[in-house]
Formats: C-alpha cells, sequence, structure tokens
C-alpha cells in the first residue's frame, strides 16, 4: 500500500500476535493520509472489580475446557487467555501510537474491559517518525 493512501487502517484481535507492534503501529501510521483514521480492537483484562472477578477464571479456566471440546484440538483456546496477559498495558499502547506519530489517541474499555478500541488519527503535516 502506497504511502499516505489509505483513509483508515484497523487490526481486530491481531495487534497481540505481532512481534513488534510498534512497527505494526508504524506501518499503519505509513499508509494512512493526513487526517486518517487508526483503530486497534484487542482483548483486555477488565478492572479489577466484579467483572474481573467472574471473567478471570472463565476466561482462564472455562473457555479452554468449551474450546477444546468444540474444536477437538488441546491448545486451541490455552494460547488466548495466555496471549491477553502477556499483552501490553493500555497506557503502553498510546504511548507506542504516540511514538509513532498519531495524535488524539484513545483506549476505550468495551465489554466491561474484556476488549478495548483504541482509537489514533495521523495529523495533517509532512510524515512523522
Amino acid at each position: 500500500v502506497a504511502t499516505g493512501s489509505a483513509d483508515c487502517a484497523t487490526v481486530a484481535f491481531g495487534i497481540r500476535n505481532v512481534e513488534e507492534p510498534e512497527r505494526a503501529l508504524a506501518e499503519m501510521f505509513r499508509v494512512l493520509r493526513p487526517g486518517g483514521r487508526a483503530a486497534v480492537l484487542e482483548f483486555s483484562i477488565p478492572r479489577p472489580g466484579i467483572v474481573r472477578a467472574c471473567y478471570l477464571p472463565y476466561f482462564r479456566y472455562v473457555l479452554p475446557r468449551i474450546g477444546r471440546l468444540v474444536s477437538g484440538h488441546g491448545s486451541a483456546y490455552t494460547y488466548l487467555p495466555a496471549s491477553v496477559a502477556d499483552f501490553i498495558a493500555p497506557a503502553v499502547m498510546l504511548s507506542l501510537l504516540g511514538q509513532c506519530g498519531f495524535a488524539e489517541t484513545r483506549a476505550t474499555p468495551l465489554s466491561f474491559g474484556i476488549v478495548t478500541m483504541y482509537s489514533a488519527v495521523r495529523p495533517p503535516g509532512p510524515p512523522g517518525p
């Protein structure tokens, strides 16, 4: 994709699987035209409270068992909780977006904090970092 040619760049439930998320975000920045928007939807761990207290045991123990039963693959859903637990915190993601040159960065928790929508805009002007 040509530099500055896209109005929007998105990824859903995949950025945590990238070895170097900062490079993927920089590539999103590169392809966006000035004023273009980036959106990253990713699983997250809910804040402490009742949702977290109920969700974490389900996510760590129940979901992998259901996944194994449905898919027939022993490791199909054990990877998911591990990858989410190891993923960078929302503050770090916002920092990475800013380091890549994005402006108007936001982290919006959705579904009681089970997922987070990160959004950012490529500001007008010359290409960033």
